[in-house]
């Protein structure tokens, strides 16, 4: 009866442990010819080879670019956008110093049917480290952001705004 039990105690582990893994698979990429309303990962990779061509730290001409870049893709999905000039602060290895720059926060809104419910925010930096493309950081993220605006705006009106 003992073995019986323990039998039955790893069969059900085992099962647990495979349906978790295989609930935890991400989905296969869709391809360019998806639907217009689905998110593409091989659309959105077209924005990442676009961003993550060299390192475009803040302040750099290729960070100007790369907003440019940027603020053209929102303009064209139909979203509002706007730029916000602010200071990027990060703190140094040395608790008495503190690295700043001047950045600019892109916000690009795509507007919902009722504009007084709470919105959903999308968010990512466009910027990369002084010796990275930023592909991985955060170039991909700022894609997908783009992707999610693209399908949404493709999808026809939604119930509240999004905010990217």
């Amino acid at each position: 009866m003992r073995a019986i039990r323990l039998f039955g105690f790893w069969i059900c582990l085992v099962v647990g442990l495979a349906l978790g893994a295989v609930s935890q698979r991400t989905p296969a990429p869709v391809a360019a010819d998806a639907p217009q309303s689905a998110f593409s990962a091989q659309r959105a990779l077209v924005d990442v080879r676009a961003i993550a061509q060299k390192p475009h730290p803040i302040g750099s001409t290729e960070s100007a670019g790369v907003r440019d870049h940027l603020l053209a893709r929102a303009t064209a999905l139909g979203l509002e956008v706007s730029v916000r000039p602010g200071e990027g602060l990060y703190p140094a290895r040395n608790p008495r110093f503190v690295s700043a720059g001047a950045v600019q926060n892109l916000m690009a809104v795509a507007p919902g049917n009722d504009r007084d419910a709470p919105a959903v925010l999308v968010m990512s930096h466009y910027d990369s480290v002084p010796n990275s493309p930023g592909a991985a950081d955060d170039a991909a993220g700022v894609a997908a952001a783009l992707e999610v605006a693209r399908a949404l705006q493709a999808a026809g009106p939604h119930a509240r705004d999004v905010i990217f």
